[in-house]
Parts: structure tokens; C-alpha cells; sequence
């Protein structure tokens, strides 16, 4: 075994066990789907305009998710 493919088979271990832990307990699924979009909206509507970037008028026209451009 490499340096290189322990990280990898180790996080698959832990991939593994995780899924089985889900299949008993599928509240755990909701927290870890539910969780990430709380804190979205968390830091982005009620942190987010405690910071003022300057150059950007507006929250959303500086967010990577909503630019338009290439």
C-alpha cells in the first residue's frame, strides 16, 4: 500500500460506517441534509449584511452562486 491509497481506503471505511449508522437512524439523514442549508441561510441573510464589502452594492450581485459571468 502507498502513501497515497491509505487516506483514500480509510475515508471509504469511514464512508461505510457512516451509511450504516444512516440506515439505523435515518434521523441522522435529515440533520446532514437539513444542517447545510440552515447555515446557508444563517451566514447569508442574518450575518450577511454585517459585513459591508466595498464595491458591491448589494449582497447578491457578490455572491459566486448568482454571477452571471464566465
Amino acid at each position: 500500500m502507498s502513501a497515497f491509497t491509505l487516506p483514500i481506503i480509510d475515508g471509504l471505511t469511514v464512508a461505510r460506517r457512516n451509511a450504516i449508522k444512516i440506515r439505523r437512524s435515518p434521523e441522522q439523514l435529515a440533520a446532514a441534509v437539513a444542517l447545510p442549508a440552515v447555515l446557508i441561510l444563517l451566514f447569508a441573510y442574518v450575518f450577511g449584511s454585517a459585513i459591508d464589502i466595498p464595491g458591491c452594492p448589494t449582497r447578491s450581485s457578490c455572491s459566486p452562486a448568482s454571477s452571471s459571468r464566465p
